[in-house]
């Protein structure tokens, strides 16, 4: 588990010495001008104030690091003092690592004594907010709880997030105009995650009449793949992490032999199997989940502020497979999609 301790933008050694030199003139001053906030007051407007954030990962996974970009965004020049605790535990996914890193993150909560806590995705919050400070004292905000933040207890009166969701109804509102009818067939690596996404995709009324195919081994794939575009207008790729032997290359070549409607997927690391892909932006959960430990900070309480869902989406176009489906997308699109294979032949 990488623990850091970081002060985000503190005064300048030039300024500190500034105000030495100073000094003696202030205090002369002191005794015909009017009280004035000190400038680090006013520039760092929560110098003393201390934040814990417990990361369910670690740096250098690509969502994490997302993360980290929003909350620097909002925090950076603060003053506030943040602490993070990163769990690692997508380097070891057993559940007892789990329970003992969140043992540890409760450690170095109560040597910091935080006045807010920031927790994000789900491990931090099985393994460090239920256990340790659900229905206590100290605000929480989260975020990355996939779909659903009920199985947590939350809202909570003293936890409050964003929930992360798949942008899956607009990214069939997308794709339905280049697809030939409203059929829709998925694909996924056959594990419990990919089946509870489908079981959340029906709760909302998106999954109706499916055709789906829940994969075991790569081998598997171009069969399936082939009679997915038999049976539905449209294609959705879930993740491959659990289908065993996975080739990357084949896939990517078979891909761009055989697409033949539009295919759509949810991750950004999905983009070179799909024609469209409608990717999450982790910084955007890092913004908000910031900018609201600083309402905490401002003594808002977590129960005056609704929990809420991600709504930006990053569109990556894949040119070379939508060119293999024979579809002409026009520059609107383009225009704000991250295009890639636009040099492909």
């Amino acid at each position: 588990m990488a623990d850091t301790t970081t002060r985000l933008r503190g005064p300048s050694a030039f300024w500190a010495g500034a105000r030495r030199a100073l000094a003696a003139a202030l205090a002369l001053l002191a005794a015909v001008l009017p009280a004035a906030t000190p400038a680090a007051a006013r520039d760092q407007p929560y110098a003393g104030k201390r934040i814990l954030w417990v990361d369910s990962y670690a740096p250098g996974f690509a969502w994490t690091d997302g993360i980290v970009r929003g909350v620097r965004e909002v925090l950076d020049g603060t003053g506030v003092t943040l602490h993070v605790v990163h769990m690692d535990t997508k380097r070891d996914t057993s559940p007892e690592f789990a329970r003992q890193a969140g043992l540890r993150a409760k450690a170095e909560m109560d040597a910091l004594g935080p006045h807010v806590v920031m927790a994000s995705d789900d491990n931090a919050q099985r393994h460090f907010v239920v256990p340790f400070l659900r229905g206590g004292r100290t605000p929480v905000v989260f975020c990355g709880v996939n779909w659903d933040a009920s199985p947590y207890g939350y809202p909570a009166p003293n936890v409050t997030g964003m929930v992360e969701v798949g942008l899956l109804r607009e990214a069939l509102d997308v794709m339905r105009p280049f697809a030939r009818g409203p059929r829709v067939a998925v694909i996924a690596a056959d594990t419990v995650s990919e089946r509870s996404n489908l079981e959340v995709y029906a709760a909302r009324g998106l999954a109706r009449g499916w055709a789906t195919f829940l994969l075991h081994d790569f081998a598997e794939f171009p069969a399936a793949f082939r009679q997915a575009q038999e049976q539905a207008d449209m294609i959705l790729l879930g993740g491959n992490g659990g289908i065993a032997n996975w080739d990357d290359a084949r896939a990517r070549e078979f891909l761009a032999a055989h697409t033949a409607v539009p295919t759509g997927s949810l991750d950004a690391y999905l983009a070179p199997y799909s024609v469209f892909t409608f990717s999450k932006v982790p910084e955007e959960q890092g913004r908000w989940m910031a900018a609201t430990a600083l309402r905490l900070l401002d003594g808002e309480s977590p129960a005056d502020i609704p929990m809420t869902e991600n709504r930006r989406v990053n569109l990556i176009v894949n040119l070379e497979l939508a060119r293999a489906a024979g579809l002409v997308l026009p520059l609107s699109l383009l225009r704000t999609a991250t295009v890639l294979g636009r040099d492909a032949p």
